[in-house]
């Protein structure tokens, strides 16, 4: 396979949910520190270009554009932005679904890590307060002179 240049631009889904009211071992809602809980920002990167949003409570789906400049991996990565002292105001966040052109990744292979640990979760759907989540795509997975596919997992 030999390109030179190569452009495409993706439509990614990532679908997130803020835990807030649904972990059982979470602060529920008659407490009194109920508000004082943050709702997260997270930030989503692809090859180091990143976006922002802020998770409101239960599920959120953040769509954006990225372009591709090169054939191979790549590496979609979330981490909570607003990283705070008492990390029990922040909830867990969980990863639900990403696709992208509409096809969905297997979220089963994406891994956590923690900040400073060597440590790698494979297959956690769950990212905490103080970590990485991320998962690898390769672009595109079919192409010969008649015929492109785009970004499968």
């Amino acid at each position: 396979m030999k390109t030179k240049n190569y452009l495409e631009r993706l439509r990614f889904t990532v679908v997130l949910l803020n835990l807030k009211e649904h972990s059982p071992d979470w602060i529920k809602p008659e407490d009194p520190n109920w508000h004082d809980i943050i709702d997260p920002v997270v930030s989503i990167s692809i090859d180091d270009t990143e976006h922002q949003s802020t998770l409101a409570a239960g599920t959120n789906t953040l769509t954006f554009d990225y372009t591709v400049y090169n054939i191979g991996e790549h590496e979609l990565k979330i981490k909570i932005h607003n990283v705070v002292k008492n990390n029990w105001l922040l909830p867990p966040i969980g990863i639900d679904a990403v696709r992208v052109q509409g096809v969905p990744l297997t979220i089963s292979t994406g891994v956590y890590t923690p900040d400073g640990s060597d440590e790698q979760y494979v297959g956690s759907k769950l990212l905490g307060e103080r970590g990485e989540w991320s998962i690898t795509f390769t672009t595109p997975v079919i192409e010969d002179t008649n015929l492109k596919i785009g970004l499968w997992a």
